[in-house]
């Protein structure tokens, strides 16, 4: 059996996208996935997170100026949001988190 699943969502399931429906939807489904699977009894939990600057689908068009007024967070940022998310969220068997500055 697993001892913990962890899917790395996109903050758009919750906020939306402009332009990106599918994209959020997506998402959305596996945010769905981690609550069912919760509600089974089931290990999973699913983060929403933001975009993150020089990283993910956005690192070839790079322009920190432009993510940053986007709300892309950086990549240092992220790394110590995830931590701080991420270990409470698996410890309490939530099957959802956002790992964002909202």
């Amino acid at each position: 059996p697993l001892e913990s699943l962890v899917f790395f969502s996109s903050i758009a399931s919750l906020l939306g996208n402009v332009g990106q429906a599918s994209y959020a939807a997506a998402n959305s489904c596996l945010d769905s996935l981690a609550e069912v699977r919760c509600g089974h009894g089931s290990v999973g939990a699913s983060i929403g997170i933001p975009a993150v600057a020089g990283a993910g689908m956005g690192a070839a068009t790079f322009d920190a100026k432009q993510l940053e007024a986007d709300g892309a967070i950086s990549l240092d940022h992220f790394a110590r949001a995830l931590w701080t998310t991420l270990a409470p969220t698996l410890a309490a068997n939530r099957p959802r988190a956002v790992c964002a500055p909202l």
